[in-house]
Formats: C-alpha cells, sequence, structure tokens
C-alpha cells in the first residue's frame, strides 16, 4: 500500500506586508519616519526624502523597495512638514539642522541593522543626497545611492541622473551590495 503525499504551493499564502509610521533613536537624535516591511527580513535600507518633506511619492518608493526585498525606514527630516512648491522646499531645506539630520539617518540605520539586518544601504533623493553622504562619513554603511545628484562616499556609490533612473537600477545595487 503506497502513501501519496500532496505539498502545498509554496506561494499558497501571500507574504504579508507593512507600513506604518515608528520612532527611533533617543535624546537629541530621537525621529519619527516611515517604515516598510514584510515578515521576511531582508536588508535594511534608508531612504533620504527630498526637499519637498515626506510625501506619498517617498512612501510609494520605500513600499517599491520592500517589494523588492528590503526593510526600508525613511525617518522625517521635516518633523512633519511638507512643501508644497519649490520655495517652501528651498524653505524648508534651507531652515534644516544638517548635522541633526545626519544624526537621525545614522540613528535610522542603527535602528535597522539592530532590529533587522546587519547590512544597511542609504538611498538619497535629490536633495537628500548630500546629506546621506553626509551621515555616511565616518559611518559603516555597505551601500549609497544618490538619486538626482553626483556625491563621493566611502562605501560601494550608485550615482543616478533623476531623468533617466529607475527604481528598479537601485534594487539592482543594493541586492548586489547588501546581499
Amino acid at each position: 500500500m503506497g502513501v501519496t503525499l500532496q505539498w502545498r504551493s509554496e506561494h499558497t499564502k501571500p507574504e504579508r506586508r507593512f507600513g506604518t509610521t515608528v520612532d527611533f533613536g533617543g535624546g537629541a537624535a530621537r525621529g519619527t519616519g516611515y517604515m516598510s516591511y514584510s515578515e521576511r527580513v531582508g536588508p535594511g535600507v534608508v531612504v533620504v526624502h527630498d526637499a519637498f518633506g515626506l510625501h506619498d511619492d517617498v512612501i510609494a518608493f520605500c513600499d517599491e523597495l520592500n517589494l523588492e526585498g528590503f526593510t526600508v525606514l525613511a525617518p522625517d527630516l521635516f518633523d512633519g512638514r511638507m512643501a508644497r512648491d519649490e520655495d517652501e522646499a528651498a524653505a524648508l531645506a534651507g531652515g534644516l539642522d544638517d548635522a541633526r539630520a545626519a544624526r537621525l539617518i545614522r540613528e535610522a540605520a542603527g535602528h535597522l541593522t539592530a532590529n533587522w539586518h546587519p547590512r544597511v544601504g542609504v538611498v538619497g533623493l535629490g536633495w537628500g543626497a548630500a546629506l546621506g553622504a553626509s551621515a555616511a562619513a565616518g559611518s559603516r554603511l555597505d551601500a549609497l545611492v544618490a538619486w538626482g545628484t553626483e556625491v563621493e562616499a566611502d562605501c560601494p556609490l550608485l550615482c543616478l541622473d533623476a531623468a533617466s533612473a529607475s527604481s528598479e537600477d537601485i534594487a539592482d545595487f543594493l541586492a548586489y551590495n547588501l546581499s
């Protein structure tokens, strides 16, 4: 008498994904941000928003990276404020304490490595790329992506033109350097 085993397809249960506001850091480097994660722990990515703030497009980008297998945290460098036009964006960016912003980015990276995965990269969007590079200086990052500007870094670096780059280019670079 034989026994027949029927295996369930490994894709019968969809992976659950989450997007939420989180607190991280402490003291002067305490911050909040948007975190996109799933049941599966993937390498960490800190997304540094552009001069318009942590808006819906940045959140959607974080979710795209999460779909590619990354655990993503975007610190809110403007504490909930968002710009509606270029003038407001310039005012927000000009009023930012760059040293505090760099601490928040490092704390976000530390939050990811302490709680999720030992490897972490930073993606800076436009104006945020220079802040990401500044935060990377002197800290241990495994990769840096500067989307829309050129910077220098002591870790693997990808500088992309904002007009021709895609989130797939970024995901491929991060997957190679963070796995």
